[in-house]
Parts: structure tokens; sequence; C-alpha cells
């Protein structure tokens, strides 16, 4: 999945986005990295590939750059980018609801 295909997801599951662009972005690098840390440090795949090698120093990031986690577990990009929207705008219930969903699709 693209930068651009989680955003656009992400907007479909919650449409009217109050949040800059450049955060959800940011979003997405950071847990990148985190995955990257925690399940790809070791073992070598996915090399080069990820939101969190490309972050620019200006700007955000292209819409075309590849996310780290391959199909078909790249789903979780989209709920995570609700989830932190929710967090970000107070939405407690609904945060909560969806960091359980991601929890038991992910454990």
């Amino acid at each position: 999945m693209t930068v651009g295909q989680a955003l656009e997801r992400a907007e479909e599951l919650r449409p009217g986005c109050k949040v800059d662009s450049r955060t959800r972005q940011r979003w997405l690098c950071e847990e990148d990295g985190m995955l990257r840390a925690l399940l790809f440090s070791g073992c070598g795949l996915r090399a080069g590939v990820g939101a969190d090698l490309v972050w620019p120093a200006e700007g955000g990031l292209d819409d075309a750059v590849e996310l780290l986690v391959p199909v078909p577990f790249d789903a979780l990009y989209p709920h995570y980018l609700c989830a932190k929207l929710d967090a970000a705008l107070g939405e407690t219930e609904r945060y909560t609801s969806r960091y359980r969903f991601l929890r038991k699709r992910h454990a």
C-alpha cells in the first residue's frame, strides 16, 4: 500500500478529516518506524521500503511512497490513521473501539 492509498482509504472510513495531511503522513512515518524496529529490524526483509526511510526535511511524503507492511497485512494503515484521528480529536470511545479492532486483527 502506498501513502496515498492509505490516506484515501482512511478518508473513506472517516470522512471530513480535520487533521492536516502532513500530520497524517507523519503518523504513517512513525508507524513504519515502530513496525520496522519491532518486526523487521533483524530479518532484513523489506529493506529500503517504508515511509520512515524517506521522510523529507520539508514538505510531505509523496503519495507514491510504499509503506513497510506488505499485502495482505497493509490494511492496518487506514485503521491506524482513523484511530490516531479519533485520539487527536478527543473522541475517546471511537479511538478505544478502533484500537481494540486493530489489536484483535493484528495480535
